[in-house]
């Protein structure tokens, strides 16, 4: 028996020291160390085993809900805005009009309205800049980015473009084009050029972002340009009808709603850890 024992002992001896060989009393799991796919286990195991952390916790902001919020934000302004048009066209007290409808105009400066576009193209510029800071690659173009969204922020507040509408309807009649609205022609071609230099860094982005934002830009030109210059068809300075304040409507509605697509797909970049809180720009989709 003697041999027997012996045997068994070294067969034993030689697999303690055979370093590729593994026991089924230390199982191996990859994916707990994919933070992509935490381990599992209760959290008295956790708290046996030290805190662990679920690096993998983090997701991009919803482009669903944050569009859906945005929207609704400009479907319900527009509203609200023809509403007051409405009341006050058919009221008879002056004090309802300055109050209801000056306040939520969609064709006036410092009104609810260009307020609230104000703060849409801000926080598009907040966006665009924590890309600037966090990428490895494009710093300048979303620097661009930056500037051009402050700029319409501005506009939103200021009304810079209605100050080169006098030399644009000068420039328009001179191509026998007549309308009240020609700070377009003025500005087509600044604004072909920078859509045409953000064009080559928005091909670069994640598709999904890629699309969301050329549709954001085409739905805002539309609302900016095409609804302003039906608008200056029909405009009479001494005639304030339903028929110039739908198109007023409908071009402040996709401006908003361009600036909302724009805004979605940058917040889509963005990436929160839910188990901290922490924020994570991702201008290449995914964080590093």
């Amino acid at each position: 028996m003697e041999p027997s024992r012996t045997i068994r002992g070294g067969a034993s001896m030689t697999a303690s020291a055979d370093p590729n060989h593994t026991t089924a009393a230390a199982p191996r799991h990859p994916e707990a160390a994919d933070p992509h796919h935490p381990a599992t286990g209760s959290s008295s195991d956790g708290a046996a085993g030290g805190a662990r952390k679920d690096t993998g916790a983090a997701r991009p902001v919803s482009i669903r809900y944050s569009l859906l919020v945005l929207l609704l934000m400009a479907l319900t302004l527009t509203a609200v805005s023809g509403i007051a048009f409405e009341i006050s066209d058919r009221g008879s007290a002056t004090g309802l009009r300055d109050s209801l409808f000056d306040f939520f105009s969609v064709d006036q400066e410092a009104r609810l309205p260009s307020w609230y576009g104000s703060v849409l193209w801000f926080t598009a510029a907040i966006l665009t800049l924590m890309m600037m800071f966090s990428a490895v690659r494009r710093r300048t173009s979303w620097a661009l980015f930056t500037l051009i969204c402050l700029y319409f922020s501005l506009d939103e507040s200021a009304v810079v473009h209605e100050k080169i509408n006098g030399p644009g309807t000068e420039l328009a009649a001179s191509m026998g084009i007549e309308t009240e609205f020609g700070w377009v022609f003025l500005a087509a071609l600044p604004a072909l050029l920078i859509v045409g230099v953000l064009l080559r860094h928005v091909w670069q982005l994640p598709k999904l972002q890629r699309y969301m934002i050329i549709a954001a830009g085409t739905v805002f030109l539309a609302g900016a340009a095409g609804f302003e210059i039906l608008g200056g068809d029909v405009w009479n300075e001494f005639n304030y009808t339903w028929e110039y304040y739908r198109f007023a409507l409908a071009e402040e509605f996709l401006e908003m709603a361009g600036v909302s697509l724009l805004i979605a797909a940058l917040l889509s970049l963005v990436w929160v850890n839910r188990q901290d809180g922490t924020i994570i720009p991702a201008p290449e989709g995914t964080p590093r």
